[in-house]
């Protein structure tokens, strides 16, 4: 793929997550709200019923757009032309088997009408579009391991396609229900594409077979793989290919590497690389 496009903002909002690590002193040292206290991020209104994915993918996008405290009182600057992709394998299945137990065992009255939303695997996605005013294309990513690259990939193509202007890409998996027993981490980021001129930019993104991609240059300091960021964050499954973006455009942006080249993904769902460039 040839098109490219900016990073304007990023965010990693991980609860538990400690700055001490190389990869992450290039982040601000913002501590991160658990998914029960994200109101004290984004107000108290609009987060009742949402699951815990939805509210981690909430409080790093607000952050990633530079947004104070509290929930917005109008849409972004831009939203009618700003598209949302999100890249979450596991962010409803706490819904999805709860509803499903209930459903078995001949309580389905028991099942509350502020579940039934989260029951679409587009809820964050459609939630993120709704909170900010985002009303350009709308996806959702559930592609195993190489998720959060495909998102990335995605995001560049609609805005070389002109089908928007600005791409909000979110990478989210909670850590809690029959998830957080699969060993997942509770984890976002988001990473705000633009095809204005930037600091970072992202120029390619492929799929290919084994775990070294053929982005790999001299100017690609930085190589995150799929394995890089697990002492940091722990298992984040398909949000890994945004988080290694925020991580590295963090060190990009902050001239700390020329290049980066991301790879996520094993053997059974394929790899995916991208690479970022200091502009």
């Amino acid at each position: 793929m040839s098109a490219r496009a900016a990073i304007a903002g990023f965010a990693v909002h991980a609860p538990g997550t400690t700055t001490d690590h190389e990869l992450m002193s290039a982040l601000l040292a913002e501590e991160a709200c658990p998914p029960a206290q994200a109101h004290t991020l984004l107000g108290r209104k609009g987060l009742l019923g949402k699951d815990s994915a939805t509210r981690l993918a909430l409080c790093a996008v607000h952050r990633a757009l530079g947004l104070p405290p509290g929930k917005p009182t109008a849409a972004v600057p831009g939203a009618s032309s700003t598209a949302v992709v999100v890249s979450s394998n596991l962010g409803n299945a706490g819904t999805v088997c709860d509803a499903a137990a209930k459903v078995s065992a001949g309580e389905r009255r028991d099942i509350s009408p502020l579940d039934i939303p989260n029951a679409s695997s587009n809820v964050i996605a459609s939630t993120i579009a709704i909170r900010f005013g985002c009303t350009g294309p709308n996806l959702t990513v559930c592609g195993g391991r190489t998720s959060g690259i495909d998102a990335l990939g995605l995001a560049v193509r609609l805005l070389a396609a002109g089908r928007a202007d600005r791409a909000v890409v979110v990478g989210v998996e909670p850590g809690d229900g029959p998830v957080g027993l699969a060993g997942t981490s509770a984890a976002a980021a988001c990473v705000v594409l633009d095809r204005a001129p930037g600091k970072v930019v992202v120029r390619t993104a492929r799929q290919h077979d084994g775990p070294t991609p053929s982005l790999v240059t001299e100017s690609a300091a930085l190589r995150l793989g799929p394995d890089d960021l697990t002492a940091v964050f722990g298992e984040t499954y398909g949000a890994t290919g945004v988080l290694q973006a925020a991580v590295a455009a963090a060190w990009l942006a902050g001239g700390r590497a020329p290049g980066a080249v991301l790879t996520c993904g094993d053997a059974e769902d394929g790899y995916a690389s991208v690479r970022l460039d200091a502009a």
